[in-house]
């Protein structure tokens, strides 16, 4: 058994994307469909047609979180990561 004297926290800064709803709309989800035309009597052809939804605008934004991490977890993650390895 370890005996710990001393505790040890490391500063972790944590830049997150988070998505902000904006004004007006963006076309998403597109997919190719096909579409028949009539070229002439008994005469068709088909033809690929792109098809979009509408969806609301997002801008993305960083969210800054300051977290404070144990030494000694990460050290003891570590050993149990490397006794798993091995």
């Amino acid at each position: 058994m370890v005996q710990v004297r001393w505790l040890c926290y490391i500063k972790v800064v944590r830049y997150k994307p988070v998505a902000k709803p904006t004004s007006g709309t963006r076309k998403c989800n597109c997919r190719q469909e096909m579409k028949t035309m009539q070229l002439g009597p008994g005469r068709f052809q088909m033809m690929q047609q792109q098809v979009c939804d509408d969806c609301p605008n997002v801008r993305y934004g960083t969210h800054c979180r300051l977290v404070f991490v144990s030494f000694l977890l990460l050290v003891y993650q570590f050993a149990v990561w490397l006794h798993a390895v091995n």
